[in-house]
This record gives C-alpha cells, sequence and structure tokens, in this order.
C-alpha cells in the first residue's frame, strides 16, 4: 500500500498461498494458471495460462489500445459527427433520404475503426516487410502486369452506353462521326484520340420567355391578377423582355412558353453548342433570343387587341412560323412543338384606363349586335314579304294562263257550234248580249196585247203611265217599279 500511495497503480505476480494477500491488496492481480494454487488462482483479478509473463506486456498495450478507439468512436462518430448530420438536417441543408445515408456511414465508421483491433502491428511490420522483398524480387514482372492493367482500363474508358430516348454522336482525332450511335452499349477510341456527346432527342423543352419559374418551395398566392404586382411566389416576372409594343403603338406585357426538341445532334452541338461558359444551355438561350425577336416582329404588324382578344391563335401561329423560319437560317437543329401565349395584359400601370377601354368596347359590342339582330330580322321579313309577292305573281300568271286556255277553247267550241247550227247559235249570242247588256238596268216588262191590239206605255214625270185600248186606265207606276201584274208576266 505503501507504494501504491507513492508511485502508481501496483500489479502483483504470484502463485503460491504466500502471494494470496498481495494479490487481493494489489490493484491488478495476477495468477499463474499452471503452476499456482487454488487459493493464488482464486484472490487474483487475471489468470495467466503458461508462465510467459512477457504476454502481460501485450495485454496491457492491447487494453490501453482498445480504450483509445472506444472513446474515438464516442466523441468522434457518436457525438461530433452525429451532432453536425443533425444540425445540417435541421437547417435543411441535407435532405431526409441524404440525412439517413449519413447516418448510416457514421455507424460504419465506427465499425472499421473498431476493426482495427484484429490487425495485430507487429504481424502487419512483419507482412509488409515480406511484401516489400517481394516487390524488390519480382519488379519486372509486376511492372508489365502493371501496364498491361493500364492499358487494359485505358481502352475500357472508351465503352460507354446509349440510354433509351438517347442518341451518340461521336468524335474520332475531332471529326465527328456522321452516324449516330442508338441506345446500347458502343465504344469509341479513348480520350484524347475520341470523344461522344449524349443527347436526348425524345424530351421536350421548356424555354419561358417574360419570367421565370424559380425551383424550390415558396409560399404561392391565391391566385396571380395582371392588376396587381407580385412580390412573392416562383414565378419571377422578367420586365425587359416582357414588354412589346404593339402595331397601334400601345404597351403589352406579354409572357410565353416554348416547347422545342431536338432532331439535328450534330448541328445542335456543333453549330450551337451544349453549354456556355456560366453552365446555362446555349440550347435555351438561342431559342428564347429568337422566339422574343418573332414575338416582337409578330406584334408590331398587329394591333393590340389582337392578342388581348380574339385572335390569340392567329398570333401563336405567326410567331410559330417566324420561329421556324429563324432556326432554320441558323441552321440550329430544333423544331419547334408548341407555342403558347401565357399572360397577355396592358402594363399595370394603365389598369384604370384600360377598364374604361374595355368597358366603351363591350358597349360597342352590344350594341353592334342590337344593330346585326334588327338587321336580321328585317332581312328576314323583307324575304318574306319578296317570297309572297313572287308567290302571288306566280298564281296570278297561271290564273290568267288557264282563263286564256278556257277562252281559247270556248272560241274554238262556239266556232263549231256556229258551223254546225246557225239560227240557234245566232240566237244563243243573242241573249247573252242581251242577259250581259241589260245586267244592272231598270226594266219594265210587258205582256202581249190582247185580240191583236197594241199595248201604249207612256212616260210622265210622275213615272210610266201605262194604257190599254180597252178598259180605264191603270194607276201610274214609278220608273223601275213593278207591279203584281208584271212579276206574274215577268
Amino acid at each position: 500500500r505503501r507504494i501504491q500511495r507513492s508511485a502508481a497503480p501496483v500489479a502483483m505476480v504470484g502463485d503460491g498461498i504466500n502471494d494470496a494477500p498481495s494479490l487481493v491488496t494489489a490493484d491488478v492481480g495476477v495468477a499463474m494458471a499452471d503452476i499456482g494454487t487454488d487459493v493464488a488462482v482464486a484472490s487474483a483479478d487475471l489468470i495467466l495460462v503458461g508462465d510467459d509473463l512477457r504476454k502481460l506486456v501485450q495485454a496491457v498495450r492491447c487494453g490501453r489500445r482498445m480504450l483509445r478507439i472506444i472513446w474515438q468512436n464516442i466523441l468522434w462518430f457518436a457525438l461530433l459527427f452525429n451532432a453536425v448530420g443533425v444540425v445540417a438536417a435541421s437547417a435543411g441543408w441535407l435532405a431526409p433520404v441524404a440525412a439517413a445515408v449519413v447516418h448510416q456511414i457514421g455507424s460504419l465508421a465506427v465499425v472499421l475503426n473498431a476493426m482495427r483491433l484484429l490487425v495485430d502491428p507487429g504481424v502487419l511490420r512483419r507482412q509488409l516487410g515480406a511484401l516489400r522483398t517481394g516487390l524488390k524480387r519480382r519488379w519486372r514482372a509486376i511492372a508489365a502486369v502493371a501496364c498491361g492493367l493500364l492499358v487494359g482500363l485505358y481502352l475500357l474508358s472508351g465503352l460507354h452506353v446509349i440510354r433509351l430516348g438517347e442518341v451518340g454522336v461521336v468524335q474520332r482525332f475531332g471529326r465527328v462521326v456522321q452516324e449516330l450511335e442508338r441506345p446500347g452499349l458502343h465504344w469509341r477510341l479513348p480520350r484524347p484520340f475520341g470523344k461522344h456527346w449524349r443527347v436526348r432527342t425524345d424530351d421536350v423543352r421548356r424555354v419561358e420567355i417574360g419570367f421565370r419559374t424559380i425551383p424550390g418551395v415558396f409560399t404561392e398566392p391565391a391566385a396571380y391578377e395582371w392588376s396587381v404586382q407580385h412580390r412573392g411566389g416562383r414565378f419571377q416576372r422578367q420586365s425587359e423582355e416582357a414588354n412589346v409594343l404593339a402595331g397601334d403603338e400601345n404597351m403589352v406585357d406579354v409572357t410565353m412558353v416554348v416547347h422545342y426538341r431536338i432532331v439535328d445532334p450534330v448541328a445542335a452541338l456543333f453549330h450551337v453548342g451544349p453549354q456556355s461558359a456560366d453552365g446555362t444551355s446555349k440550347w435555351d438561350q438561342l431559342v428564347r433570343s429568337l422566339a422574343e425577336a418573332a414575338l416582337r416582329e409578330e406584334m408590331a404588324a398587329r394591333p393590340a387587341d389582337d392578342v388581348l382578344n380574339r385572335r390569340r391563335g392567329e398570333v401563336e401561329e405567326g410567331i410559330g412560323r417566324r420561329l421556324v423560319d429563324a432556326l432554320a437560317r441558323n441552321g440550329a437543329g430544333f423544331t419547334v412543338e408548341r407555342i403558347c401565349l401565357g399572360d397577355v395584359h396592358p402594363p399595370v400601370e394603365v389598369v384604370p384606363a384600360f377598364r374604361e377601354v374595355a368597358k366603351a368596347t363591350e358597349e360597342k359590342e352590344a350594341a353592334i349586335n342590337q344593330a346585326q339582330g334588327y338587321q336580321y330580322r328585317q332581312t328576314a321579313r323583307a324575304r318574306g314579304e319578296a317570297e309572297q309577292l313572287q308567290r302571288g305573281a306566280e298564281g296570278r300568271k297561271a290564273e290568267r294562263i288557264k282563263e286564256a286556255e278556257a277562252g281559247a277553247a270556248r272560241y274554238v267550241a262556239l266556232a263549231k257550234a256556229f258551223a254546225e247550227s246557225p239560227q240557234v247559235s245566232w240566237l244563243r249570242l243573242y241573249l247573252e248580249t242581251v242577259e250581259t247588256v241589260l245586267a244592272g238596268k231598270r226594266k219594265l216588262i210587258v205582256d202581249g196585247p190582247a185580240g191583236g191590239s197594241r199595248r201604249q206605255v207612256w212616260l210622265v214625270p210622275e213615272g210610266l203611265w201605262k194604257a190599254a185600248p180597252f178598259g180605264p186606265a191603270e194607276e201610274p207606276v214609278e220608273a223601275g217599279g213593278y207591279t203584281e201584274g208584271d212579276r206574274e208576266g215577268g
């Protein structure tokens, strides 16, 4: 105990009965298993199999190393590494999947660090020495194998895969191979003698004009109203592209989306180029510039009402034709799939004036519609009346024709009857003529005189006076009047 108090922890090695108290008192008691008594073995903390005390030094060294590795796993990996991962995930720097992967990496690092205990440094030093000796003895063969492997790996670097929806463009000694590579496994000359490009020809690419869609998560407004300036959201307005001057010298804010596809990969790669120095796509830059120019040319040839009201489709077709012609002139190798006009409206600064103009335009359209309705009604009525007059004239025409035909047939029949019986025909004509002439006239009908005497009729101012040769005179009769005898005689 005096040694413990004055120096450091004490280890006691013993094998007999007399050593048992010391083994119990020491910080670490070690008993010899082969030659030690049962009392010594029971009193010791460690039991040494055999009599080689050098193993105690190795055990102490291994224990200290184990303790050091345990503290490394606790401090560096269990605490510090996981704490950094938790902070990064909480701040949004790591996605949930990435955070899970980082956690698994920390666990793997703990296991790998603990596996260092399985390696004996002395044995490892001896093995490394033997390896250096073998390498010095066989360096030529090893160098030849290494060179062969390097050459093989260099040649294998020319292998590449073209995925579905892609085509490959190959350069050989700087010259483009005309035949395009289809989906599958291909080989080319390794760099710097050969190079290949992958181009997705099935993808429809999108170019935005007048605005940009910012990637990420944003607080979206309830609605994007054109009459209000929006500061938030994922749509960022580009004023220098959106402001367009129409043909009637009115300013219009236009947003447009162009969908295009690559049809000539060689032209797209070497006439346009895949990307700029800042990492942006030259394809999108070219299409955006030409589409903006086509938009301004088309709008300069039209009034603002064409794109604001009913002719958006015609404007889209005109822009598409101009853009296709421009891409063909530049040899870009692109085809335009679709032109979509988005938000089209007057500038926000003139919203009140535009509403007044729109109201006046609606009133004008209402008046025009009413006038057209009245015109259609009057036109239909006039057409009906004209049709009625025409049908009436045609009916009268047919009636006159039938009457003429009937008169001609009657005349022919009369002529035939007159030729057959002239006396009867003359009598009938006479009677018909008398009937026609006397129709509607005042008539006085008297019967024949009795006994062959004459009957006389006198005209007096009071009327007609009928006298007979015999008998008393009769009462005067008014002109146009009839007596009972007249009715009977008639």
